[in-house]
This record gives C-alpha cells, sequence and structure tokens, in this order.
C-alpha cells in the first residue's frame, strides 16, 4: 500500500514538473544569452510572442520557409530554414522589412541586400 502511494507520488511529481517546463515564456522575458544558435531558435519558439507568422518560400531556390517572431509588434527575430537542413537567425528585424520580405519577387535577393548583413543575430 505505501508503495504504491510513493509511485503515485512520484508520478505526480513528473506530471507537475512537464506542465512547468512546457509553458510558453514570456517574450518580454526571453534570455538569449545561449552558446549556440539552435538553442536561441529553441527558446524562441518556445516563448509567447504578440506576432508569430510563417511563410513558406516555394518559389525560393534555397529558403524554404522564413518564421517571424515580434515580442511588440514592431521589431521581432526572423528564422530561415534552408533546403539543406540550416537555419540562420536574425533579430531586431522591423516588421516592415518582414512583410517586404514576404511580398518581394525575389526573396534570396531581398534578403542578401537587406536582411543579411543588417539584423544578425549574434552570440
Amino acid at each position: 500500500m505505501m508503495k504504491s502511494k510513493i509511485y503515485l507520488l512520484i508520478s505526480l511529481c513528473f506530471v507537475c514538473m512537464s506542465c512547468v517546463s512546457s509553458q510558453q515564456q514570456d517574450c518580454n522575458h526571453l534570455n538569449l544569452n545561449v552558446s549556440s544558435y539552435s538553442r536561441a531558435i529553441e527558446l524562441i519558439k518556445q516563448a509567447q510572442f504578440k506576432v508569430e507568422e510563417q511563410q513558406n518560400m516555394r518559389s525560393s531556390g534555397w529558403i524554404k520557409r522564413a518564421e517571424y517572431y515580434s515580442c511588440d509588434g514592431k521589431k521581432g527575430y526572423l528564422i530561415l530554414h534552408l533546403e539543406k537542413g540550416q537555419s540562420y537567425l536574425h533579430q531586431n528585424l522591423p516588421v516592415s522589412v518582414w512583410k517586404e520580405f514576404v511580398n518581394a519577387s525575389s526573396y534570396g535577393s531581398f534578403y542578401n541586400k537587406r536582411i543579411k548583413e543588417n539584423y544578425q543575430f549574434r552570440l
């Protein structure tokens, strides 16, 4: 009897811990002082943002998908997923630049001219 109560208590602890760890973090308190880009991307995707948008880039030769996350609706994070499985992360990208990017006739050209060197995320 006592053994089953202990197992029940341990099970409840694991359930509670998983609920707490899976809760979304407010983007205003996001700590991206990390050692890898993949960890930064993971934390961004777990946080709760005011603006969260995704765009498939079917017409691009090398960009597969783009994601945009903004806490204040003015500036945010851009995550590009490439055809070869790599991902690029950019920060402080204005929402207006995001909108221009998804409406560009050439995603790659727009990226190279307006985004690439201007909004890099640095570890």
